[in-house]
């Protein structure tokens, strides 16, 4: 994509916010198995608050990435989007 030095520094806070996304989601996501119900439904519950806060601590740095972008380099970011890994709408 070759970025620009402006874009570097927005691509370098895009990296440093999914590492702390990454850091929190692994903390918080226990490979222990729950033994009840309500124990699983918890877990549930707390996994998806935890992939709430990854989304709203990764979200604003890849905004400020993707407006640093032209629109060529958009498209080229965009290859990789929903569409390529088989997401369904």
């Amino acid at each position: 994509m070759r970025p620009t030095e402006t874009q570097r520094a927005a691509l370098n806070d895009l990296q440093s916010a999914s590492s702390k996304a990454i850091a929190a989601m692994s903390t918080a996501c226990k490979a222990e198995m729950p033994t009840t119900t309500k124990s699983e439904l918890e877990m549930m519950d707390n996994r998806l608050e935890i992939m709430s806060q990854a989304v709203k601590t990764l979200r604003p740095a890849f905004d400020a990435f993707y407006a640093s972008l032209d629109s060529k380099q958009q498209q080229r970011l965009d290859v990789f989007g929903p569409r390529h890994r088989s997401w369904r709408w």
